[in-house]
């Protein structure tokens, strides 16, 4: 490894500030940045050894469009424009210099940062680079109210006007190709709906944050491709493997052929899955959604994915609405005939975005006293 892994993140996001022609010349109205961020760096690539992301602190005063960012190792100098930070600097290190450059999008709020940097060691003779996601949330130094929940504060972050600890949750992000192509999605945002709590794939489709414990989506996407979101429920011991997906035009081309449909990319689609008790027999079954819709398909006993408003049976227990009106408080209700199915979590609304998939609405279904089961 030819540099100290965790001086390249504090740097990335602490190098001089060179944005929009430098020392404020001809620099739009700078948004306020000044106060305490808890900074994420995660890494996208790295043909060098031994990076890994990493969490840290880092205090900004602001005089104008000049800034000054402390770590606890580094004090730098530079400046911003409008919402827009980009970065360069260098620095020695083992016998060469790492050079950084970064761009970062401040929210209208001033509240969060977003963006990414490339970086470079070279000590003449031998180089290596990389790049990495960055992404930074103000810390509230004078309690929550007011603040948009999942905004750092001292003691986690804020969820309902007060501090709240969170957990862990980790897993991967795939990109859904088409004829059983799948591969890592790498840059991919995965967010929390209701909140700024978000971050970004590694080169392997990783992902690792701090979430609020109970019941959140998560949404999945990247930039030209389907996005997914995905109702979970995050204990106070964390969350592993999640597994989400974001989905290719060719991907989605494909089930078109098959089902015979036409997808509208300005609409959503949302999967309802009916639970099963020993026993009993799925077919029949059915969902209302408080949203229209153009199309349902149910899966037929063989396997085959067909236009059904109702399950087969014998078939798979998925019921999938295609084209359904973008709402953010879209409404499952389930009938059944010689089943009783109800929601796992009552009174849900669910998010359905145009381009995105709403995984899942997920029932339990239990056999109705003196019925035969079919």
């Amino acid at each position: 490894m030819r540099y100290l892994a965790s001086l390249v993140f504090v740097l990335a996001l602490t190098v001089a500030f060179v944005a929009c022609g430098g020392e404020g010349a001809g620099c739009a109205e700078p948004i306020d940045v000044a106060g305490e961020w808890e900074m994420t760096s995660t890494v996208v690539s790295d043909n060098c050894d031994g990076r890994m992301s990493q969490t840290f602190g880092m205090k900004i005063t602001q005089d104008g469009n000049a800034l000054t960012a402390e770590t606890p190792e580094l004090t730098f100098s530079g400046t911003i424009c409008g919402n827009q930070i980009q970065m360069k600097g260098s620095f020695p290190e083992d016998d060469g210099t790492v050079t950084v450059n970064t761009t970062l999008n401040v929210s209208a709020e001033g509240d969060s940062m977003q963006g990414s940097d490339n970086w470079t060691w070279t000590d003449g003779s031998e180089r290596c680079s990389g790049s990495d996601s960055l992404s930074g949330t103000r810390i509230m130094t004078g309690g929550c109210e007011g603040a948009v929940d999942g905004t750092a504060c001292s003691g986690g972050a804020c969820l309902d006007g007060a501090c709240t600890a969170l957990t862990t949750v980790n897993g991967t992000v795939t990109v859904e190709e088409g004829n059983n192509s799948m591969s890592p999605a790498v840059g991919a945002t995965v967010s929390v709906i209701g909140s700024s709590l978000s971050t970004t794939t590694n080169d392997l489709g990783e992902f690792s944050f701090g979430v609020f414990t109970g019941d959140w989506f998560f949404q999945s996407e990247k930039d030209e491709l389907w996005g997914e979101i995905q109702l979970e429920t995050v204990p106070t011991t964390g969350l592993s493997g999640l597994e989400l997906f974001v989905i290719t035009d060719a991907y989605i081309a494909e089930l078109e052929r098959e089902l015979g449909i036409e997808i509208d990319d300005a609409k959503g689609i949302i999967s309802v899955n009916f639970g099963i008790a020993p026993g009993s027999a799925l077919g029949g079954e059915t969902a209302e959604l408080s949203e229209l819709y153009e199309y349902a398909t149910a899966e037929k006993a063989d396997g085959e994915e067909v236009l059904s408003e109702e399950l087969f049976p014998g078939g798979g227990p998925d019921l999938t609405f295609w084209n359904v009106d973008p709402t953010e408080e879209l409404i499952v209700t389930l009938k059944g005939e010689g089943l009783e199915c109800s929601l796992k979590k009552p009174g849900t609304v669910y998010p359905i975005r145009a381009r995105f998939v709403t995984l899942r609405a997920d029932a339990q279904c239990t056999l109705v006293t003196g019925s035969n089961g079919r």
